[in-house]
């Protein structure tokens, strides 16, 4: 660390003083981390406050955040059930024949699809999707009865 002062000698108006801050901090968890875990810790200068004590002392007072973020890789059974069923006509004769979409905020190619009763892999073929992201204001071709599979859906 540098801090260049000013001074009241007219012979050295300005002067430096070069030293370091050294600080320890002790960042401690609830349980134990695995070695198997990824953490991240970030350290940032807040604030910053010098004063001179003498020509070869300043006080210096600073405030440093520090964070931390410890995660570890664990499996969870999300999909616990899926039921795979024929589309429902009675639906599908209520749809408009084509709809371009307009994505809204929030939406995902999921709800659009289970909204217009189309399957992912026909939506994905049908709008050339290499994945499931899209963005607000995507327009989206949806073509009734438009399936890679056409017997069969997950809902």
């Amino acid at each position: 660390m540098q801090i260049l002062y000013e001074s009241a000698e007219e012979e050295v108006p300005c002067g430096c003083l070069k030293g370091e801050l050294v600080f320890e901090e002790l960042l401690e968890t609830a349980e134990p981390v695995k070695n198997t875990c990824s953490c991240r810790i970030e350290a940032s200068l807040e604030q910053l406050s010098v004063q001179a004590q003498n020509e070869q002392e300043a006080e210096v007072r600073a405030v440093v955040c520090v964070k931390g973020l410890i995660c570890a890789d664990c499996e969870e059974e999300i999909v616990t059930d899926a039921l795979l069923r024929a589309p429902d006509p009675e639906k599908q004769a209520n749809q408009p024949g084509i709809v371009v979409y307009l994505a809204g905020e929030g939406e995902t190619l999921w709800d659009i699809c289970k909204k217009y009763d189309v399957p992912m892999d026909g939506m994905r073929e049908m709008n050339n999707l290499t994945q499931d992201e899209i963005h607000p204001g995507d327009q989206l071709l949806i073509v009734k009865g438009y399936a890679v599979d056409k017997e069969m859906q997950i809902v």
